[in-house]
């Protein structure tokens, strides 16, 4: 067997497990987890484009990914806040999009293939932060039917229990 197919698979064995129970217990673990996994995942997928000769703005890129988790859940806990957020949020996105475009225009010349950077660089952070902050949206919903650590979903324990003893009758 590969060696490097049995690293993945040991880390795997540990991380899942470990991801999970972050999840299950949700708060500041879990906003925690999701700003280092979305650094990180900009980072990796900078690391992919600039393979291909595109240089996106890494540290601009990397630090607003890992920034939008902990703005998320201070929203959440924050009613105020939270609606000063809600209803800023067209306006900051367009200032942050501004922002990497300002830096395009100023950092990149034309031949720097610009365009690509940018696009690079709005979607590590659309992907890799945006996308995983729904997490704490539905493990911290007010309604417990979206909170799967206490409610019926396919990956909750009351779900995995309930089909188990289910099985088990037959």
């Amino acid at each position: 067997m590969d060696a490097n197919l049995v690293r993945r698979v040991g880390i795997a064995v540990i991380a899942i497990p470990l991801a999970l129970g972050v999840v299950y217990l949700g708060g500041l673990p879990l906003v925690g987890l999701l700003a280092l996994a979305a650094g990180l995942g900009a980072g990796e997928l900078f690391g992919l484009a600039e393979r291909q000769g595109v240089r996106p703005a890494r540290v601009l890129g990397i630090v607003s990914a890992a920034v939008i988790a902990p703005l998320a859940y201070g929203a959440m806990l924050i009613p105020r806040w939270g609606e000063g957020i809600l209803s800023a949020w067209p306006y900051l996105g367009a200032l942050w999009v501004m922002l990497v475009l300002t830096w395009a225009l100023a950092q990149r010349a034309p031949g720097d293939r610009p365009l690509e950077a940018v696009g690079t660089t709005l979607l590590a952070v659309a992907y890799t932060g945006a996308l995983p902050v729904f997490i704490l949206a539905i493990r911290h919903a007010r309604y417990p039917e979206r909170s799967w650590a206490g409610g019926f979903s396919p990956v909750s324990p009351r779900f995995f229990f309930t089909c188990w003893r289910r099985w088990r009758r037959r």
